[in-house]
């Protein structure tokens, strides 16, 4: 990644990639008036988070609403005062995601917990605190004043303060054999932003701004065959078949079962019948004849990557890119090893497309092996053209590395947290994402 960017560029997207980006609502226009959502996402937000937020649309995705998280002046001075003198204070320790879930807005939910005191009783103030190692295991014990051994004690090193609630199970229900609803209630954040999975779920979906760019670089028409081949849990199919109008034939792919429910299963909320969910391995779908060869107008290709770019992400340090606590999930070995197995993957997407047809590739991670590298690797392997991208233009350019010329960089699209080039300078929507 650092042979990408400068020092100081990539500490900024470090810093950047801490906090939350602004949160985007995709409408589904062949339901719903967007004005009228906008609307009613006003009030709900009023009602439920006691703030009147930002809310805009997009000049360039008229189906986006974008909403910007507020900064809590009055808890991040408190903060301070709460990681200095941690062994007062009653602390909950929750998953990586689950930090990052609550930094968007959520509560925390029981099976995101990592440890609470061993007499948490319900209706207590606690501090909620994030494991940014993903080292702690389900059902540990944060220490107090008088700390055990064996007792989690939270670190600058090993966690950070996400916000403050208040109980709302006590020990024993949290860490059950089954553990359901909310565990902690949150009543500040570090960041004001409102809950928005399932609000209006039948006509709207959460979808970052960079992921719903892609749609409109895939730019399906009516009645074409469109292929999704890591699809789950939906979101671009969904939008891809919005965009046709929902006629024609969006095939969205994914390897297990389950995900393929789950891609049915947001199609059918949405009230979309274009979106056709297929069991499908992206590595080999072509080769062994579960999806025909040449038979795609359009394919979009999304593979597993090492989402370097996803946000908020705890993961990340302010001091290099990677904060002393690093995730047991990102290794120079992945990240040198994931564009191999992409690229398995895009020669079949490159099989599966009609001639003269338009074949997409998108990440949401910052690393130029997975981005540039590999769209020069089709360039010399599969003989594929960069195309301009006409009319969506709203990341910044890519960048002329690993072979890739500056002309065909420049077509390319970048986000880079920090770095929007929209009119509106008061909102921050930008992930990680290519």
């Amino acid at each position: 990644v650092e042979a990408g960017f400068d020092a100081k560029r990539l500490l900024r997207i470090g810093e950047k990639l801490n906090t939350p980006a602004a949160t985007c609502l995709r409408v589904n226009t062949l339901r719903a008036d967007v004005k009228r959502i906008s609307h009613e996402l006003e009030e709900h937000c009023i009602a439920t988070s006691g703030f009147k937020p930002t809310i805009v649309s997009h000049p360039v995705l008229p189906e986006c609403l974008i909403l910007a998280p507020r900064f809590n002046a009055t808890f991040s001075e408190a903060a301070e005062d709460i990681v200095n003198h941690v062994s007062r204070e009653r602390v909950v320790l929750v998953g990586r995601l689950c930090g990052e879930a609550v930094l968007q807005g959520a509560d925390v939910f029981a099976p995101g917990v990592a440890a609470v005191p061993f007499d948490l009783q319900e209706g207590e103030t606690v501090a909620v605190f994030a494991d940014t190692t993903d080292c702690v295991q389900r059902g540990g014990v944060t220490a107090g004043r008088n700390p055990k051994a064996s007792d989690i004690v939270v670190t600058p090193e090993n966690s950070v303060l996400v916000g403050r609630g208040v109980a709302r199970m006590e020990r024993g229900g949290i860490f059950g054999r089954k553990p359901v609803g909310v565990a902690v209630e949150m009543t500040e954040r570090q960041w004001d932003a409102p809950s928005l999975s399932a609000w209006n779920e039948d006509v709207c979906m959460l979808q970052t701004l960079p992921a719903a760019v892609v749609a409109h670089v895939v730019d399906p028409q009516p009645g074409e065959r469109v292929l999704d081949m890591c699809a789950a849990p939906g979101g671009k199919s969904t939008h891809m078949a919005q965009l046709m109008g929902d006629q024609g034939v969006v095939v969205a792919c994914d390897r297990t079962q389950n995900k393929v429910d789950k891609i049915g299963h947001l199609a059918r909320r949405l009230g979309l019948q274009s979106v056709q969910p297929m069991q499908a391995d992206a590595t080999c779908c072509v080769e062994r004849g579960v999806v025909e060869a040449c038979s795609f107008d359009r394919v979009l290709l999304d593979p597993p990557c090492s989402a370097l770019g996803l946000r908020p992400s705890l993961r990340v340090g302010g001091v290099s890119a990677w904060s002393k606590a690093q995730s047991r999930q990102t290794t120079a070995q992945n990240l040198r090893s994931l564009p191999s197995y992409q690229r398995r993957m895009l020669f079949e997407a490159n099989a599966a497309l009609k001639p003269g047809g338009r074949l997409v590739l998108s990440t949401c991670t910052l690393n130029p092996l997975e981005n540039e590298a590999t769209v020069a690797w089709a360039q010399q392997r599969l003989g594929l053209e960069v195309q301009t991208q006409e009319g969506v233009r709203v990341g910044g350019p890519g960048m002329s590395v690993h072979g890739l010329s500056q002309e065909d960089a420049s077509r390319l699209q970048r986000f880079l947290p920090g770095e929007d080039n929209w009119a509106n300078d008061n909102v921050d929507s930008f992930t990680g994402f290519f």
